[in-house]
């Protein structure tokens, strides 16, 4: 068994060029002693055979190429790629459980803040949706922001009426003119009681 090392990029790694399979080997010998491969590719005139331990490839039907690690190798591999994973899932977990603990924390605090009270109920709904966006996995208290939501359509609800009643004070009384008179006023744009 010889040790080949490959180096490409910013990245180097040994291949074992295994005893199992020779370069002139055909096809189905490859097949007889790694399986079926995982995925085929052609390229330039070379079917390329992907294995969980590296590659093969074929040229006119015989091997012309193996980059394969050993089983050894291939075991570590996969155990050291389990690890990673496994320890990407545990951070990620821990930050779950941080985020829970600060967002129970930061709840906490702004319901007891006095000037929670004072907030507007636009700013009220504002902070739960970014509370609920920052902590999602952080219940929030449904019968204060629901509360504020009420609020929030009944203050728009006033702010809406006020508004047209602000604009109904604005215009002048409604003239009582011709329709001749009418259709007159509202080619020149001074027709504003419609």
């Amino acid at each position: 068994m010889s040790l080949l090392v490959f180096g490409g990029g910013n990245s180097v790694f040994a291949v074992d060029q295994t005893d199992e399979v020779a370069i002139g080997d055909s096809e189905a010998k490859v097949v007889e002693l790694l399986g079926e491969a995982q995925g085929k590719v052609r390229s330039g005139g070379v079917d390329i055979m992907y294995y969980e331990r590296g590659t093969v490839e074929m040229k006119d039907g015989k091997v012309y190429r193996v980059k394969l690690v050993s089983e050894k190798a291939a075991t570590e591999r996969t155990a050291e790629r389990l690890r990673r994973e496994e320890a990407r899932r545990q951070a990620a977990e821990e930050y779950r459980q941080q985020l829970i603990d600060e967002g129970t924390d930061e709840k906490v605090r702004k319901m007891v803040d006095p000037a929670y009270e004072e907030l507007s109920a636009q700013q009220m709904v504002d902070y739960w949706d970014k509370f609920k966006g920052d902590y999602p996995d952080v219940p929030i208290d449904t019968a204060t922001y629901q509360a504020a939501q009420e609020e929030l359509r009944i203050e728009k609800a006033a702010a809406i009426k006020a508004a047209a009643a602000a604009k109904a004070a604005e215009k002048p009384p409604r003239p009582r003119v011709s329709g001749k008179k009418k259709k007159k006023m509202k080619r020149g744009g001074n027709w504003i009681w419609d």
